[in-house]
């Protein structure tokens, strides 16, 4: 009898920290952690080296190194992470080169994501009256690197007419995260 509310007080914790958002994020923190810290593991054990080998892909096979490690992790944990990488990139100085020449990576090169997600954000932030005036948004993005300085740093470009039917550019933020609007028009 023990064991079952032992148990039930194991899930009931589990679902409260899953559920409430700063418990949420400390475990996505923590999976993404456990999982670099494994990618490290296994390529220091040249158990990925062998995956590649056995899989056929022996030629795309790239060592892991810690400042590349440190970029995905980096990329993996969104907007705040990127804009640390970004620091890392334009301070040369403060950091070891092969630090610097890998984080300039994420100063232009910002991993795509979804047009769906783009819509759901525009509807949750704006509402779906004022997102309805965004009749004809491009589900292409013009670019996802930095075109506005540090607005856009973190998102992707997409040309959007607006009521006044300037071409002007926004900056959607990755999932979670508010969009930036650009008001100046192009």
């Amino acid at each position: 009898m023990v064991w079952y509310v032992l148990l039930a007080v194991v899930a009931v914790l589990f679902v409260l920290s899953v559920a409430l958002p700063v418990p949420r994020r400390m475990w996505a923190f923590s999976l993404i952690t456990a999982k670099y810290f494994w990618l490290w593991v296994f390529d220091k054990l040249m158990l990925r080296r062998l995956w590649f080998a056995i899989t056929g892909r022996n030629a795309k096979y790239q060592k892991l190194t810690r400042p590349v490690l440190m970029r995905m992790f980096c990329e993996d944990l969104g907007p705040t992470f990127i804009k640390f990488g970004q620091i890392i990139a334009s301070s040369a100085g403060m950091f070891p080169d092969a630090y610097v020449k890998e984080f300039q990576r994420v100063l232009d090169r910002v991993k795509p994501f979804p047009y769906a997600d783009v819509k759901r954000t525009l509807d949750e932030e704006l509402g779906a009256e004022k997102a309805a005036h965004l009749v004809d948004i491009e589900p292409k993005q013009l670019a996802h690197h930095v075109l506005f300085g540090s607005l856009t740093s973190a998102g992707q470009n997409r040309k959007v007419p607006v009521e006044s039917l300037h071409r002007c550019a926004t900056s959607e933020q990755k999932t979670g995260a508010h969009p930036c609007w650009i008001s100046t028009p192009f």
